[in-house]
């Protein structure tokens, strides 16, 4: 297993997408910090004006980049997730190198197991840095635009550290739920599709049917994703509750979860390359 898991690590460390999509967000990040600095030494009057401004300001500080760059996860991290997830188990339907491993048939649980543990460690490490790199650009826009905004009326607001591990479990739990479930359904489409463009774009299409269900349709609502990864953000809350109970929500993700990562094993392991 040890000899699978280092093998995974070194095939997604080196492969091309996975420094593509790093690139990509570091990028995303410093517009990201390029916008907030604009919109910070904006001149529009009006007191919803100075709100913006005032919250745009927040979000250059310290701890204040840190939510930037979750923020960024947020918008990106969908695709990110399917992609690298879907690339990672399709190459296994096209010239990989470690194919002969599976003729061993009892090998292909653990090779599964072991390219779904690599894979999420290394989005859970790109993340971060994503996160860490806005921070860092952050303070670089904020002591380019601290002069003007403080000339402006802005002020630093402090965050005590309470407040801030608080709104840190309010944001990042509800995320990393969010983008194991996405993992999960990826690696199951992937699997059954047996192609990484059809696993990626299904799992985009799945999300987006999830996302308009617990809009449109209340009376199903309550079983999609979406609602429920809400509902859990409520209950970390101090300020509210969750709309549904927590042990309802727990049990949809857990659904949600495994029932797809079993389906991938269970496939993967009965089927060889070729797909049969």
């Amino acid at each position: 297993m040890f000899g699978m898991v280092r093998a995974e690590w070194m095939k997604v460390y080196r492969q091309g997408t996975t420094r593509i999509l790093m690139g990509l967000l570091a990028g995303i990040s410093l517009l990201f910090v390029i916008g907030l600095a604009v919109s910070v030494t904006g001149t529009d009057g009006g007191s919803e004006a100075l709100l913006v401004r005032q919250e745009a300001f927040n979000r250059l500080s310290f701890p204040g980049g840190i939510f930037t760059g979750i923020a960024l996860v947020k918008i990106v991290g969908l695709f990110i997730v399917a992609i690298i997830f879907s690339s990672v188990i399709g190459s296994e339907y096209g010239l990989d190198t470690w194919k002969n491993l599976l003729v061993r048939n009892k090998a292909r649980g653990g090779f599964m197991v072991a390219k779904l543990l690599v894979t999420g460690a290394t989005l859970l490490i790109i993340f971060s840095l994503a996160v860490a790199l806005t921070q860092l650009l952050a303070l670089g826009g904020y002591a380019f635009v601290a002069d003007t905004a403080i000339h402006n009326g802005l002020t630093n607001l402090p965050t005590s550290a309470d407040q801030f591990f608080h709104t840190l479990l309010v944001e990042a739990v509800p995320l990393v739920l969010n983008f194991s479930v996405i993992a999960a359904i990826a690696a199951m489409l992937t699997v059954i599709s047996r192609n990484t463009v059809a696993g990626i774009m299904l799992t985009i299409v799945w999300n987006t049917l999830d996302v308009t269900v617990s809009l449109l349709v209340p009376s199903v609502g309550n079983a999609t994703l979406g609602k429920n990864l809400a509902s859990i953000g409520s209950h970390l809350d101090r300020a509210g509750s969750g709309e549904m109970p927590l042990w309802q929500n727990l049990a949809v993700l857990g659904v949600y979860f495994f029932i797809p990562m079993i389906v991938a094993i269970i496939t993967f392991r009965r089927r060889d390359m070729a797909g049969n």
